[in-house]
């Protein structure tokens, strides 16, 4: 991979996090192509905090809000592998996923469960990767490469009006329900039952997300 591919790679993974952060109505975090201020480190004290804050009479927040840092950072490696090329598709994605097996054993029992989870997760990711998001990840990824680092209302910016242009290319007698706006409405995170799937994973179907927990806990 040339020095060009690679910061390239690097600029749609990161682009990846934070747009889908957007999507998910989560805090939008400033970006860089340091490899010392990658968003994984930048939110894996926020995460830990999180953790730390867990309360008995909140933890369907919690689970709710720790799914949703784990759906960005598993974006990242989605995004990159989309838009880059076959070189491109194991950059980063090692740390990613190891930081949301961490954070999702906060929320569950045993290691099989936490195994269950991110596959569950990770469906709902690759579904919710929409062809709109896409287009939005390559925007800020455009802008990452050129400045080589992005504050988190730039990147708001370019997601806005990434979505107004959408909108106008649209027809208009389109109704509203069938339009992507880049935002997923109520969001209510991935967890629990998937027969009773929050505003995110009924995007995913339950047979792709019940297969997907089959697979992660079928004994070997």
């Amino acid at each position: 991979m040339s020095a060009r591919q690679r910061r390239l790679a690097r600029a749609y993974h990161e682009a990846g996090h934070v747009v889908m952060a957007r999507a998910l109505s989560l805090r939008v975090v400033g970006i860089s192509l340091d490899p010392n201020l990658t968003y994984a480190g930048r939110i894996e004290n926020e995460i830990k905090k999180l953790v730390i804050k867990k309360r008995a009479v909140d933890l369907d927040r919690l689970h709710r809000r720790t799914e949703k840092k784990v759906m960005t950072l598993m974006a990242g490696p989605v995004a990159q592998r989309r838009l880059g090329g076959p070189g491109h598709t194991r950059f980063g994605a090692f740390r990613d996923r190891q930081l949301a097996l961490r954070v999702l054993a906060s929320i569950s029992d045993t290691a099989r469960q936490t195994e269950a989870h991110i596959q569950y997760v990770n469906v709902a990711v690759e579904e919710l990767m929409t062809p709109d998001l896409l287009a939005a990840v390559r925007e800020v990824a455009s802008a990452l490469v050129s400045n080589g680092a992005l504050a988190g209302w730039e990147v708001v910016a370019i997601c806005r009006r990434q979505a107004s242009a959408t909108a106008a290319h649209l027809p208009r007698n389109e109704p509203a329900g069938n339009r992507s706006s880049g935002k997923l409405g109520v969001a209510d995170g991935v967890h629990g039952d998937p027969r009773r799937s929050s505003a995110e994973l009924g995007q995913v179907g339950v047979a792709e997300t019940v297969a997907a927990i089959k697979k992660a806990t079928s004994r070997r």
